[in-house]
């Protein structure tokens, strides 16, 4: 991803590239729309139908940051989301995440049976901060602000995210280590015979 992303580091995804590949690579006709309505923890949603369409409602009031962030996830779960996973149960889900955090535990063992709805939540929001905050961004800063030569505020700025992005990403970095991890010894060649 540094390679796509050269000098300062900046936003690391376009909102309509990651639109325009979604709906190609899926064969779907994806409209994105604000809405306005209240709420605490809601930002966004996903609505898929049957006939190859998608919408992505956004919460009108959030911040541009915000909003791009959103966007992202939500689109995250169209590309994750199997149709198993697909639920008109969006309070509950959220309700969910708020009330058992043990999805993404520290020693990454998580739940020990987290609901499809759950790991489809924690799968996307994984997903959408290494989409909006490369991994390779990620050491460097940390140390940065480990040596309090910056803060989550100043990195969420020089990157465009809203400041739980890099929250996340830092919390969470154990997971995409372990993740990354396992996708490099799965890609290692096989000895024969």
């Amino acid at each position: 991803m540094a390679q796509l992303c050269p000098g300062q580091p900046g936003p690391a995804i376009r909102i309509m590239d990651l639109h325009w590949a979604v709906e190609d690579m899926y064969a779907l006709k994806i409209s994105m729309v604000e809405v306005s309505f209240a709420g605490n923890y809601l930002k966004g949603n996903v609505e898929r139908y049957a006939d190859n369409r998608a919408r992505v409602l956004v919460r009108s009031s959030l911040s541009e940051a915000e909003k791009r962030a959103t966007t992202v996830k939500e689109l995250c779960h169209i590309i994750i989301d199997e149709a198993e996973d697909w639920s008109a149960s969006g309070t509950e889900t959220i309700q969910s995440l708020i009330d058992d955090d043990t999805l993404f535990r520290t020693d990454g063992l998580g739940d020990a049976n987290p609901s499809p709805e759950l790991v489809s939540e924690g799968l996307a929001l994984l997903a959408s901060c290494e989409l909006m905050y490369p991994g390779e961004y990620q050491d460097a800063d940390l140390a940065r602000l480990e040596a309090q030569e910056t803060t989550i505020s100043a990195i969420a700025l020089q990157h465009k995210v809203p400041p739980y992005v890099i929250q996340q990403a830092f919390k969470f970095k154990h997971l995409r280590d372990r993740s990354f991890a396992e996708i490099a010894e799965a890609m290692q060649p096989q000895p024969v015979g």
